[in-house]
Parts: C-alpha cells; sequence; structure tokens
C-alpha cells in the first residue's frame, strides 16, 4: 500500500509525510510488527522525534509504539513499532500516524507536522 500524503496545514518548513507501511491489513487481536517509511524535511530546528502511533480502538486517541531521532535536512527513515489491532468502535479500520515533534522536548509543545491514514483490521 502507497500512502497517499495529504497536507494538512504542516508547517512550512518542516513536514513528514508516510511514503508505505508494511503489512496493509492487520487482523483484530493478533499483535503485528509494523514498518512505516517516512519521507521528511526538517528546516526550522536541527534535531526532532519522528513518532509512529495507532489508534488502539478510539478515534481520538493515540498510543506510540515507536520513535526516531533525525537531523535538520532531508531524509527517509523506517520506523517500527508493534500494535495489537482493534478496530476503531464499529468501524473496520485502525488509524496510523506518524508526527514530528522538537527535540529534546519541552513540557507544552505542539507537533512541528503530522500525517495520518487507514488501515483494514480484518
Amino acid at each position: 500500500m502507497v500512502w497517499r500524503p495529504k497536507w494538512r496545514g504542516l508547517s512550512l518548513t518542516s513536514w513528514s509525510r508516510k511514503r508505505s507501511i508494511s503489512p496493509d491489513q492487520f487482523v483484530e487481536g493478533q499483535p503485528v510488527d509494523v514498518e512505516v517509511t517516512v519521507s521528511y524535511e526538517l528546516l526550522s530546528r536541527e534535531e526532532a522525534e519522528l513518532n509512529l502511533g495507532f489508534s488502539q480502538g478510539r478515534p481520538n486517541s493515540y498510543s506510540s509504539t515507536g520513535k526516531l531521532n533525525v537531523k535538520a535536512g532531508k531524509g527517509e527513515v523506517v520506523l517500527h513499532g508493534r500494535v495489537v489491532p482493534k478496530h476503531t468502535g464499529n468501524l473496520p479500520f485502525a488509524k496510523v500516524h506518524v508526527t514530528m515533534t522538537e527535540f529534546p522536548k519541552r513540557s507544552r509543545s505542539a507537533p512541528l507536522a503530522s500525517d495520518s491514514d487507514l488501515v483494514e483490521v480484518r
């Protein structure tokens, strides 16, 4: 599955986009190791952290399972995480998200950029 990233008010100086995910389907309740390939460009900071997370059955809540620090500039990385997929309410999908945050983190800060998409849960 190739992710079709959408611009969602991302910062003009820092962005991240999911490029691919493996596997492209989940089975509810069965643990799965997930790889998400992310392209990014970081211009607004010297360093940032990319976080991989999943909806865990709730539409507006995420559980982060993988993270990786990146330096300023352009790049492409693979984030790894392990999840036990759940349907989102009664809907047959789970949301996968990647956020780019400041590093080191401040006590109160907003993501520099984020992207998310849905994966079918059988």
